[in-house]
């Protein structure tokens, strides 16, 4: 007899008789499973209705929390959508962007040369910003005089801000962006005090009667003085902002903790300054012969503006050294383009105060306009030079404190004292009558910034 048939239907016999046995145990609709030994290395699965508290196969129409929802977050709307190609995108976009803000201590804002003297020399006196004497109409008794100067002005502590960002475009090339400015800063000019309370002063010195203002006559030394005897008054200020955007290449991210990048951008830089001067003379000092003090006192008035509008193209690199915590750099810039100088001065009434033709002949007496306006514009070649050096200390992952030092050079600007000519024109050569010509004119300056900065950089993860 062949044994293979029958172990065959044996095995067949026992699956059917264990399906019968199987659809038996779940017939009773939901009652307890009476007996289900479980198979030695199979585990025993028992489905819960929870309707009736039994068990039971699941309904596969509507997925057990406990299966494929529970893998998958919540759904929490358009914004969180992770999976979204659009998300994935737009955070592959952001990471590494960093935001930065600065406050920007300026210690000074200083000259390479010397202040303006508001004046020019006379015919017998080369040096008007030293004391000179001044005869008066009485030609006997004579006073001192000196013509102010801007040596004294040196604006110091300005108070600015600073804030950069910078976004990766790709592995090696970040687009960066800055902007610092400073709050406009006033100065006076440091000048005697008129009228002085004595005439000796320190060290056996005399203190001078009169501050002036001295005009060459047609372009060449002369003798025209305007006089103050009883208030002088000044007002200098400064404004500047500068922007710029860059693209920065790694070209270096080495494994001993020395990076170096190029820098390659635009810069736009505006510098402002302007300058009020004039003074009062009610002859207290006695300088008009045969008249006393004057009942109706002559003042005038000489405000020049200054406007620098300069664009240029800048280059440069960005070195650090350091290791995770700290991080030392320096960042060099030099920048070369245009330099749009706009410069107005307005005059009132400039040769009136102390002037002697208003007693010796009416006739040719000084009649400047109460308002005057002159403007001039000149496009100059513009450098400049940018300096900065800092220190980075990681304080977390996306945060960081920076302290920093700027040395910030600007050439070739227009400045509210130079841009000013004091001259008169001669209008009549038969009676010797002229006309003032202070008006704008476009003379350059280089201006030197620095400052310490302190603030704190966000990274985007």
């Amino acid at each position: 007899m062949n044994a293979r048939p029958s172990i065959g239907c044996f095995v067949v016999a026992c699956l059917m008789a264990g399906g019968t046995a199987f659809g038996q145990q779940w017939s009773g609709g939901g009652q307890p499973v009476s007996a289900m030994q479980p198979v030695a290395g199979n585990p025993v699965v028992t489905y819960l209705d929870s309707t009736q508290g039994a068990n039971c196969p699941p309904d596969w129409g509507v997925m057990p929390a406990s299966g494929y929802d529970g893998l998958l977050p919540e759904d929490r709307g358009f914004f969180y959508d992770h999976d979204s190609r659009f998300d994935l995108t737009w955070h592959e976009i952001v990471r590494g962007t960093w935001m930065r803000l600065e406050y920007f201590h300026v210690v000074g804002i200083e000259r390479k040369e010397a202040g303006r003297t508001l004046g020019t020399p006379l015919a017998t006196v080369q040096d008007v910003a030293e004391q000179f004497p001044v005869t008066f109409t009485d030609g006997v008794t004579t006073a001192l005089a000196e013509v102010p100067t801007t040596d004294s002005i040196d604006w110091r502590n300005l108070q600015g801000i600073k804030g950069s960002f910078g976004v990766p475009v790709t592995l090696n090339y970040t687009l960066e962006a800055s902007f610092w400015g400073i709050e406009p800063e006033e100065e006076t000019l440091d000048v005697p005090t008129i009228p002085p309370s004595t005439l000796a002063g320190p060290f056996g010195s005399t203190n001078s009667t009169f501050l002036a203002t001295t005009l060459t006559t047609d372009g060449q030394p002369g003798s025209r003085i305007v006089l103050y005897d009883a208030a002088f008054f000044s007002e200098y200020t400064v404004d500047i902002w500068t922007a710029d955007v860059n693209l920065v290449r790694n070209i270096r991210t080495g494994h001993e903790g020395w990076t170096f990048h190029s820098i390659l951008g635009y810069r736009h830089e505006e510098y402002g300054e302007r300058l009020m001067f004039g003074g009062t003379f009610d002859n207290r000092s006695g300088f008009l012969s045969n008249t006393g003090v004057l009942a109706n006192p002559e003042s005038n008035l000489i405000d020049s503006k200054v406007n620098n509008f300069r664009d240029q193209i800048q280059f440069g690199f960005r070195s650090e050294v350091g290791n995770t915590f700290l991080k030392l750099g320096v960042e060099p810039k030099l920048a070369f383009g245009t330099n749009i100088v706009r410069s107005r001065v307005l005059t009132s009434d400039v040769r009136d105060p102390g002037d002697p033709n208003q007693e010796l002949d009416p006739a040719i007496a000084v009649d400047d306009p109460a308002r005057a306006v002159s403007y001039e514009r000149d496009v100059l070649f513009a450098p400049s030079f940018d300096l900065g050096l800092y220190a980075n200390i990681q304080l977390k992952e996306w945060l960081r404190f920076r302290a920093g030092y700027n040395f910030i050079w600007m050439g070739r600007l227009g400045a509210a004292d130079s841009n000013i000519r004091f001259n008169e024109i001669t209008t009549d050569p038969t009676t010797g009558a002229t006309e003032q010509d202070v008006v704008a004119v476009t003379r350059t300056r280089d201006r030197l910034l620095h400052g310490f900065t302190v603030g704190g950089e966000i990274i985007l993860p």
